[in-house]
């Protein structure tokens, strides 16, 4: 198994966790810019990263597998 395999599955659970915490300051200052919208539209903007994160895993998951990149080599 590779050395960086840890690093790389733990940068990509927090990518989740940083997503909302970089957007959650600025929720006052979108719902002050578009002051017609409701605000459950622009809570909603919190999960649009985490939402892409879980599509573009699955897509990714899918292209690795389908190219049998996670094979074991048997030397």
């Amino acid at each position: 198994m590779s050395r960086m395999l840890k690093p790389t599955i733990i940068s990509i659970a927090m990518a989740t966790v940083m997503a909302g915490a970089a957007i959650s300051p600025a929720l006052g200052l979108i719902a002050a810019h578009f002051d017609d919208a409701a605000p459950v539209l622009i809570k909603l903007v919190l999960t649009i990263p985490s939402l892409l994160i879980i599509y573009f895993n699955k897509c990714m998951l899918y292209r690795v597998w389908s190219r049998n990149y996670l094979s074991v080599d048997k030397r």
